[in-house]
């Protein structure tokens, strides 16, 4: 998928409807590092690995790896994620494995 930007909605929608038709997923984000904007100390970005696999009929058989960059604000409430950006380094299987 080409890079877009969603409202918070649509991205829901999508994520969801992708998501179920698998049998199992997992979605991995580790070794985050964050650094803090030098003119803006309400601003951050929170980088991460991605690892993610999605099993049918009980293999593992489409793999993701990647990163993620969590844009953050601090708000009234705590530090909330304003923008994700997913960037995938590569694949591994078929991506519409679930349909067969």
């Amino acid at each position: 998928m080409p890079a877009a930007d969603f409202p918070r909605e649509a991205l829901v929608e999508f994520a969801s409807q992708a998501l179920e038709a698998w049998d199992a997923r997992q979605h991995l984000s580790p070794n985050h590092g964050v650094v803090f904007d030098e003119t803006d100390p309400d601003r951050a970005v929170c980088y991460s690995y991605m690892y993610a696999q999605h099993h049918a009929k009980g293999e593992p058989v489409y793999l993701m790896r990647g990163s993620y960059d969590h844009h953050l604000v601090r708000t009234g409430d705590g530090w909330k994620i304003s923008r994700v950006v997913q960037h995938i380094s590569w694949t591994e299987g078929d991506p519409n494995a679930f349909a067969k």
